[in-house]
């Protein structure tokens, strides 16, 4: 860090690639795993400084995720667009992540969690979670016998299956929208499917459930 405070430019660069060549002796001689680990962050960070990116990033690569995920190492090798979209996939992952502890904790935060980070409700693939939101209070509303409340709730669910399939089924990249992630892209074709159902298909299947029978004669129910 000393090279920071150095004026000259001769020796600035001096200083920093003295340091990329301890940094290298650490790695491939290192036995204390942690000091090889920090020495891995510090030559990613130093030869993105001069600009030598492509290395940066081999570094990166092999950099054991323990202490901190590769994917933060990474960042400092890139710059630009790419920059950005690696940050916003490391924004999709950790948003991915916190949906999925939620899960268990609270349904209610979850629909909460993906209004807040899709304003624009351009949900993409996040119908899927919605849906599967919007089922399980279905099954709630009707035990507390708010049977209106519970028409409108299936309506919605209907709605976020329909999508989904859409985007699934055309075989083509969907761009999200959302401010967080305008940068990122959704390409069905890579994702891999349990089952060749459809979530429609999964939506009236679900409604010849005994729980329903309370409401099967029901106008509203029927259309």
């Amino acid at each position: 860090m000393l090279s920071f405070e150095i004026e000259s430019d001769e020796q600035y660069i001096a200083e920093q690639e003295k340091a990329i060549k301890m940094f290298t002796t650490v790695i491939e001689n290192a036995v204390d795993e942690k000091i090889k680990r920090s020495a891995i962050i510090g030559i990613t960070q130093y030869l993105n400084f001069r600009g030598r990116k492509e290395e940066a990033r081999k570094y990166a690569e092999i950099y054991p995720e323990i202490e901190m995920p590769k994917d933060q190492v990474l960042i400092h090798c890139l710059s630009g667009d790419e920059q950005k979209i690696h940050f916003q996939r490391m924004i999709m992952n950790r948003f991915n992540d916190l949906l999925h502890l939620v899960n268990t904790k609270s349904k209610k935060l979850e629909e909460v969690l993906l209004e807040l980070f899709f304003p624009d409700k351009n949900y993409v693939d996040f119908h899927f979670p919605l849906f599967r939101f919007l089922k399980m209070q279905v099954d709630i509303l009707l035990q507390e016998k708010r049977y209106d409340d519970a028409v409108v709730m299936m309506k919605r669910a209907l709605f976020h299956a329909v999508e989904y399939d859409k985007i699934v089924t055309e075989n083509k990249v969907h761009k999200y929208t959302a401010p967080l992630f305008d940068m990122l892209e959704y390409d069905p074709t890579k994702t891999q499917r349990s089952g060749t159902g459809t979530l429609s298909e999964e939506f009236y299947k679900w409604l010849e459930n005994d729980l329903f029978d309370v409401i099967r004669e029901r106008d509203d129910f029927k259309a």
